[in-house]
Order: structure tokens, then sequence, then C-alpha cells
């Protein structure tokens, strides 16, 4: 008699994984829960999309996860530091060195060139960036040939392009999105999602994405739906009809 054994691989390490979080905020007299105890874990080296409507708590589950937001209980765990137990400046050099943020608004110095946009974060400290990185980074995103120029002499979706080329410079483990195609037409938007997916394929890293556009969702490994401070939803894989359903039915059982 012969058995054949099953394999199933084991699951990737969790580059980010929320352990019971809640947040809250003073508002006058009361106290709003904008968190309600998430668990979750994402992998390493996926694609998550963060969706849900206005006030469902999709920046601050984002803020709480780079760690700009300290959550009011649970535990934030990125590549096994856990971020709740970091304060003042370990949690700032923690941040500096293994995460990236990409803001919708850019967030670009305007008396800096491109070049010194993207070297920003080694005057607050981190380490050195190699030139050749430097150039390799500025064509991963398309910008070899603006190296010298400011933001107000850049489009929109350059500018974002230049804001994304900054989170990869220092080779982060995982980059966070705060929708980052928002405020550019449609096919801008495209071209800026499929420079930030690839570049961050090429380099290995986990792109973390808070959108509303469905399109952009449909790009993505996984998309997570919060509704209420809750993650109400989990889709892999879905295609954008299949997303705007899933919006449409939390929007209804609101």
């Amino acid at each position: 008699m012969s058995f054949t054994a099953s394999y199933a691989p084991p699951p990737a390490p969790a580059a980010v994984r929320f352990t019971g979080v809640r947040k809250s905020f003073p508002d006058g007299d009361h106290v709003v829960d904008v968190l309600r105890g998430i668990d979750v874990s994402i992998a390493q080296g996926s694609f998550t999309a963060i969706m849900g409507a206005s006030g469902s708590g999709k920046s601050t589950f984002l803020n709480c996860a780079a760690g700009l937001d300290t959550p009011s209980g649970g535990s934030v765990l990125v590549g096994g530091q856990d971020l709740t137990a970091l304060r003042g400046d370990a949690l700032t050099a923690f941040r500096r060195d293994h995460l990236g943020f990409v803001f919708q608004s850019y967030n670009l110095l305007p008396h800096l060139t491109v070049a010194e946009n993207i070297l920003l974060p080694t005057l607050l400290g981190a380490p050195p960036i190699p030139a050749a990185w430097q150039r390799e980074v500025l064509a991963l995103v398309g910008l070899s040939d603006k190296a010298q120029r400011l933001p107000g002499e850049l489009s929109g979706g350059q500018a974002q392009r230049v804001a994304i080329a900054r989170a990869l410079a220092t080779k982060p483990a995982v980059v966070f999105a705060d929708e980052p195609t928002g405020a550019l037409d449609p096919h801008t938007a495209a071209h800026v999602l499929d420079v930030l997916r690839r570049t961050a394929a090429q380099v290995g890293q986990t792109l973390v994405l808070v959108t509303h556009d469905a399109s952009v969702a449909a790009s993505a490994d996984r998309v997570l739906f919060l509704s209420g401070g809750v993650i109400a939803s989990d889709l892999h894989r879905p295609d954008a009809a299949h997303i705007n359903q899933r919006l449409s039915h939390l929007s209804e059982v609101r």
C-alpha cells in the first residue's frame, strides 16, 4: 500500500500584521471609533488595495500601518517589529529605514530639484543612496531626463512619479500609498499606477494602497473592504466589476 502525501507550500511571511487594532479620536465631548478591532495579515511582496466609503477608516488604517498614527489598542507588526512598542526617535528611524509613503498631494519641496527631492530621506538621517541606484530609480519611473527640473516644471503625473521614486530610493520593505492617482486624469493615473506596481514588484517590495477607484484596485492581488471601522470583505484578484458589486452591496447594508 502506498500513500501520496499532499504538499501545501507554507504561507508567505507577513509584511504587515494587525491584531485587534482599534483607533479612536476625540470629537468634542464624544469619542469616535474609527477602527474597531481589525485582525489582518498582508503577505510579503504582495499588492493589497484598501477600499471603502468615506469615513470607513481607510486612511486611518494606512496611517496606523505606516506608523503615522498610534492605535488606541491592539498591535501593528511590520516585518516582525511591533510599531506600537516604538516611540519618538526609534519610531521615526524605523519608518525612515523600512517604510515608504506616497501621498496624493506629492509633498515635494518646491525649491529642490527632482534629484534632490528623491535624496530627501538622506537629509533626515537615512543612509546615503548610491549614485547608481539614484539613476536606476529615476529610470524606473521614467524621469531620467528630468533630474534637474524643479517640481513646478513638472506635470501632475511626473510629480507623482517623483514621489514614487523618493519612496523607493531607500529600498523600504513596504510602500504605502494614499490615493496616489486620485488627483490625476484617467490616462495619467493608469500610467502612474503601472509605474508604482511595476517598480515595487521589480524591487521586491510590499505595496499597500488606498483607493476609491475599482479599476485601480483590480490591479491588486487582494482587495480589503472597510466598513464601519472593520474589514467587511476580502477579495483575491477580483476584476473591476466584482469590486463595484461588493462596494455597492456594502453601501446598501450600511
